[in-house]
């Protein structure tokens, strides 16, 4: 490209649902692919993960990085927690007691969007079901 020279603009639009075809040996899937950034379509019938759950969101080696990691938690994202209060829990590793920092959750679904609402703000998470 030359200085002064058109540029041509290529519009581009969002991903839209389409079957997936790069099945193996020319078999088709009976599924479709969702459009991009819309959740994946359940299956008739699954059941939904209900229950308590966790918002994991570190493990550590001491109740001292656990309770400075909790600290940070409650700081910066207490925003996304609105009303849930991140907790520590002890558990057994491999080589000693283990320090995790979760947040209690009433369901799967209020986990996910606990967790999702961390994301946003620039933290990681994952979420567990309890046990």
């Amino acid at each position: 490209i030359e200085r002064g020279d058109d540029i041509e603009v290529a519009l581009v639009s969002a991903p839209v649902e389409q079957p997936a075809t790069n099945a193996p040996g020319g078999l088709q899937p009976t599924t479709t692919v969702p459009a991009w950034g819309q959740p994946a379509p359940s299956e008739p019938g699954a059941a939904t993960p209900s229950g308590p759950a966790y918002v994991m969101l570190a493990w550590r080696e001491s109740q001292e990085e656990a309770d400075r990691s909790l600290k940070y938690a409650k700081d910066r994202f207490a925003g996304a927690l609105g009303s849930a209060v991140p907790e520590v829990t002890t558990g057994e590793g491999s080589a000693g007691p283990i320090y995790g920092v979760r947040v209690p959750a009433a369901s799967m679904e209020n986990a996910n969007a606990i967790c999702a609402a961390i994301q946003s703000a620039g933290g990681g998470c994952y979420v567990a079901a309890a046990s």
